[in-house]
């Protein structure tokens, strides 16, 4: 039994091995991802919903560029009691954004890659506040932002078929600049917790 067992993983690999699916110069990929996040408790909670199509050209081996377009809605809520009265403060964001991608493939099995996802581009991010006291509105207000966006991602790559590719990734390193209200803003921060996963298909 246990010689079948090695037998068997041996073909397993071997067969592995020989099905490795490497990207090559001229590939392209058409990809499509969607991130679904909701965490919190009674007091807080946080929510996410981004879809994001993609196309990439391999200029050379392991190598593509591309363009991506992105949608991202985001809500952060919080509440308590105060008294007698249920207070919320409820914070949401839209955040539209398109540019070029800069990608770089490190084989990690016959069918697994691990990519380095570089963005950059325009980014639009709406911001909107609101304030409740039990039940009925105090204050409501938003603004508009426009800046320049560069991401890096670390994204892995599992290559069902010849045709088909499946992607996850858990966050990313992000640098933002650009404008709100007539003011010049600047920031830089890392996020990782969040997954994304996505689908592609080369042709």
């Amino acid at each position: 039994m246990k010689r079948t067992l090695i037998i068997c993983m041996c073909l397993f690999m071997s067969y592995g091995v020989a099905r490795a699916q490497e990207l090559h110069e001229g590939d392209m990929f058409l990809k499509g991802e969607l991130g679904v996040q909701a965490l919190g408790n009674f007091d807080y909670t946080y929510c996410l919903l981004s879809v994001s199509p993609q196309f990439e050209y391999f200029y050379r081996d392991n190598r593509s560029v591309g363009a991506k377009v992105s949608y991202t809605e985001f809500a952060q809520i919080s509440g308590g009691m105060v008294g007698d009265v249920y207070e919320k403060n409820k914070d949401s964001y839209m955040l539209a954004m398109v540019g070029p991608t800069l990608k770089w493939y490190l084989p990690l099995s016959a069918r697994l890659y691990l990519s380095i996802d570089g963005f950059f581009g325009y980014a639009g991010l709406f911001c909107r506040s609101s304030y409740s006291v039990g039940g009925s509105s105090i204050s409501d207000g938003g603004g508009l932002m426009h800046v320049g966006l560069v991401t890096v991602t670390p994204t892995l790559n599992f290559m069902a078929t010849d045709k088909f590719v499946l992607t996850a990734s858990f966050g990313n390193i992000n640098a933002i600049a650009g404008v709100a209200d007539g003011e010049f803003i600047a920031t830089a921060g890392v996020h990782f917790g969040g997954m994304v996963l996505g689908v592609g298909f080369r042709f």
